[in-house]
């Protein structure tokens, strides 16, 4: 996921994704730093994925695992955004 700062707050997730997007149309190029990370679903596949687990997630929330994102400095360091992700098992 990419993730854009600027003075007020960061643009990250799916506003990222379509200003990606954007820009890639307006240039008829993918950007020089990739648009998608290797081995990344297409964003349309990933859509699909979550709608198709989506029923499930609701009716088995215990069966999520929660994880906190990190993002990683120049630098080497990590930095703890505050933002929680959930996946399942397996």
């Amino acid at each position: 996921m990419h993730r854009f700062r600027t003075k007020y707050t960061s643009i990250r997730g799916f506003t990222s994704n379509v200003l990606i997007g954007a820009a890639a149309l307006a240039y008829g190029a993918e950007p020089a730093y990739g648009h998608f990370s290797e081995g990344q679903l297409p964003f349309a596949d990933s859509i699909k994925d979550v709608v198709e687990r989506l029923p499930a997630a609701l009716l088995e929330p215990a069966s999520m695992t929660a994880g906190k994102i990190e993002w990683g400095k120049t630098n080497g360091e990590r930095v703890a955004s505050g933002e929680t992700y959930y996946s399942r098992p397996g």
